[in-house]
């Protein structure tokens, strides 16, 4: 998983893409190399690898998929609090600040929770229920996906 620094530098670079309108861009730089590729440059090269006669498997390859660890049941009596994005998952709003909650805290319908940051915007993370925060599954400052698990709440 790449570094918080290293997502904002990809997100420069794909920014960047839309803006100037390019087909890609690569940066090499401190024994780093990163190659950002618009869908219009790689649907240009398969129908180029096709009018050569090319096989499709031989004109792109197969994108690499990392496995998706197995999530743990929810116990019956729990729900769980998914992220409603992609992003870096904070506990608090600041790095100097108390989290927001911790487990076994009460929590109102509304509160915040945490936020989501996702391209360079903060999204604050709002309890669905009452209840209370019986597990925090996602780590502090870590990049999560969509519809990950961040909590456990046991509804009042």
């Amino acid at each position: 998983m790449a570094a918080p620094d290293e997502l904002d530098d990809i997100r420069l670079l794909i920014e960047l893409l839309d803006q100037e309108n390019l087909l890609e861009v690569e940066v090499e730089a401190d024994g780093r190399r990163i190659l950002v590729r618009s869908d219009a440059a790689v649907t240009a090269e398969l129908q180029a690898a096709t009018a050569a006669g090319l096989p499709l498997e031989l004109a792109a390859p197969a994108p690499e998929v990392e496995p998706t660890p197995e999530e743990e049941p929810v116990p019956e009596n729990w729900v769980a609090l998914r992220s409603p994005m992609a992003g870096v998952f904070y506990r608090a709003p600041t790095p100097d600040a108390p989290s927001y909650v911790t487990e076994g805290d009460g929590i109102e319908e509304g509160d915040v929770l945490a936020l989501i940051e996702a391209m360079k915007v903060f999204n604050p993370i709002v309890a669905e229920m009452s209840g209370t925060v019986a597990r925090i599954v996602a780590e502090n400052e870590e990049q999560v996906e969509a519809e990950a698990v961040l909590f456990l709440i046991e509804p009042l």
